[in-house]
């Protein structure tokens, strides 16, 4: 049996999501799988239970509480809660607030480098 059999399936991160955003690494990757489902709806809505994140992310449900829990406060995420004694909910991404948080960020970038240049 191979590797990535035992392994399951590979999960992909941004890195500018931690580099840009400043987010941390279970945030990003909590919002790179956001994404992922997110651009797979007709409507940008998709629905998870906190135990599907943990098996799909490999994250803990502490790691997976706190990175949306962030996301939704920096307005990357909006969430619908559902039930009572079970977890579910229904996500989406903010696209302006996730958009204007990525340019904000590279303006102050831009800003940075211009500043530092002698030419």
């Amino acid at each position: 049996m191979q590797l990535t059999e035992l392994a399951g399936s590979a999960v992909a991160v941004y890195p500018a999501f931690r580099r840009v955003l400043g987010l941390s690494a279970s945030a990003a990757q909590f919002l790179s799988q956001a994404v992922y489902w997110t651009e797979r709806t007709g409507d940008g809505w998709f629905y998870k239970t906190e135990t599907e994140w943990k098996e799909e992310i490999g994250l803990s449900s502490k790691e997976v509480r706190t990175a949306r829990k962030n996301l939704a406060g920096m307005q990357l995420l909006e969430e619908v809660r559902k039930g009572v004694c079970v977890f579910h909910a229904t996500w989406t991404l903010i696209p302006r607030s996730f958009g204007q948080s990525f340019h904000a960020h590279l303006d102050r970038q831009s800003e940075r480098s211009d500043a530092g240049s002698y030419c």
